[in-house]
């Protein structure tokens, strides 16, 4: 069971949600993303899986525990999680994060991420009020939330962060 929070910037953010229960972080090393993330010595030291996303190309830092790639690269070295979308073919990746929409929140239905052969982590759209339902419906590997846990792009909202995670342990709990 993964729970992913993903568009983090800041060292306050990351630890609140690693403080909440997150099981992974993402960092958006895309600079055209308004939760863009230079690389800073803070994010090597947390004691989470720490997930870059890059678009297009991607040369993933030493301290990354895995690379979720929205385009045809395979960096070396590093595990590699796909974006795909919902119909798309799995190949290529040691895990597929499935989103309709590549990060502007938008749900899909769920039930097209069930009973693939493949691990999936789920993203779109979730909040805390309709990951359990998700995670009911798909059976994912786990879960990847964004811009529904913030006050602004690129500032994580703690307690909405905090009632994700609580409401994804329990989704998975129950499934």
């Amino acid at each position: 069971m993964i729970i992913k929070v993903c568009g983090i910037t800041n060292e306050e953010d990351a630890l609140a949600a690693i403080d909440a229960g997150a099981s992974a972080l993402g960092f958006n090393f895309w600079s055209g993303s308004p939760r863009y993330a230079t690389d800073q010595p803070w994010m090597r030291t947390l004691p989470v899986m720490k997930v870059g996303v890059f678009v297009g190309e991607a040369s993933p830092p030493g301290w990354l525990d895995v690379a979720q790639i929205y385009g045809d690269a395979s960096p070396d070295g590093i595990p590699v999680w796909r974006a795909v979308k919902p119909g798309d073919r799995l190949a290529g990746g040691e895990a597929y994060v499935m989103d309709i929409s590549e990060g502007n929140g938008k749900t899909f239905d769920w039930s097209l991420a069930a009973n693939l052969p493949a691990k999936i982590v789920l993203a779109g759209g979730l909040e805390p009020a309709n990951v359990a339902t998700a995670i009911a419906t798909a059976r994912p590997w786990g879960v990847d939330a964004c811009s529904k846990l913030e006050s602004a792009p690129g500032r994580k909202d703690h307690a909405r962060m905090r009632d994700f995670i609580l409401a994804a342990r329990e989704g998975f709990r129950q499934s």
